[in-house]
């Protein structure tokens, strides 16, 4: 049987995309919805986050109790440029880094429309 995350997870991608093939256009909308899709998922235990500024972008440190610091994960999320943040991969972020024991580096790079190629 799925577990209860998995089941909250698919409820939420189900409803985010009847509310993209509504509003396909609506980009403000569909972060907002996929920023809210995420909540229910919470950090692991063990795991620290430290915020810090990369190139003029938002980052984190996810790190894990008895983290390895001598390796680290880079970790760009998906979304083809337009949708994602820190928040909507961060729970899958800490799991990975748990998983591996090292560090993971997350970026919130810059989303198109707002910020053309080759500006991500």
């Amino acid at each position: 049987m799925p577990s209860l995350q998995h089941q909250l997870f698919m409820l939420s991608a189900q409803n985010l995309g009847r509310a993209v093939s509504k509003d396909l256009k609506r980009i403000d909308t569909l972060r907002w919805l996929l920023e809210q899709s995420t909540l229910p998922f919470a950090l692991p235990k063990g795991i620290s986050l430290e915020s810090l500024t990369v190139y003029g972008m938002d980052a984190e440190w996810v790190i894990p109790e008895q983290a390895d610091r001598s390796r680290a994960i880079l970790f760009l999320h998906g979304g083809g440029y337009t949708v994602g943040s820190l928040q909507t991969h961060r729970a899958m972020v800490a799991k990975l880094a748990l998983e591996a024991g090292i560090a993971a580096l997350s970026i919130d790079y810059r989303l198109a429309p707002e910020h053309r190629f080759p500006a991500a």
